[in-house]
This record gives structure tokens, C-alpha cells and sequence, in this order.
């Protein structure tokens, strides 16, 4: 039961976060961004991730994407996909918040 808590949780926060662009002032988004990697840089990944899974090594996206793309016979790599979630998809939002709200 608690790891379904934390799953839903997660789910809900990585909506709002990528949907964050179309409602949450730029400005806020930067600060959140900053607050990510702080945590990225203290806990090595997202304090949720280690508690849904036990592990630094993944992510929640590649995780259940991986899940998903099994039935495919596709194989994900779940370093690429940590490196571009945690690195090149914060500040891409943050950029497309600021061109939309300026």
C-alpha cells in the first residue's frame, strides 16, 4: 500500500511538473528547477524514486516506460534517460515557460 502511495504521488508530481510550463510563473519554475538539482546533488536522484524503488540508479519515467516498452521487446537505456530527465528536460521546461510568459 505504501508504495502505491508513493507511485501516485510521484505521478502527480511529475504532471505538474511537466505540465508546469502552461501555469506556474517562470520565475517559480527556476526556483523549483534549482530545488531539483539540489536534491539530484545531495541525494544522487529523487528523494520519491528512492523511496519507490530502493535505488539511485533509475528514474520513474524510464522505470515505467521500460515497464511499457517490455511488452514491445524495446529496450530502454536508464542511464540516457536519468542523464536527460534530470539534466535537459528541467531547464527545456523552464525555456518554454519563459517564451510563453514573456
Amino acid at each position: 500500500m505504501k508504495n502505491k502511495l508513493i507511485a501516485a504521488i510521484h505521478a502527480a508530481i511529475v504532471v505538474a511538473a511537466y505540465s508546469s510550463p502552461f501555469w506556474l510563473n517562470w520565475q517559480l519554475m527556476a526556483l523549483g528547477v534549482v530545488i531539483y538539482w539540489l536534491q539530484i546533488a545531495v541525494f544522487k536522484a529523487c528523494v520519491l524514486t528512492i523511496a519507490e524503488f530502493g535505488t539511485t540508479n533509475i528514474s520513474f519515467v524510464g522505470m515505467y516506460a521500460e515497464k511499457i516498452l517490455s511488452n514491445f521487446e524495446i529496450e530502454i537505456d536508464q542511464h540516457k534517460v536519468k542523464i536527460f530527465l534530470d539534466w535537459v528536460l528541467p531547464p527545456s521546461l523552464l525555456a518554454i515557460a519563459y517564451a510563453i510568459q514573456t
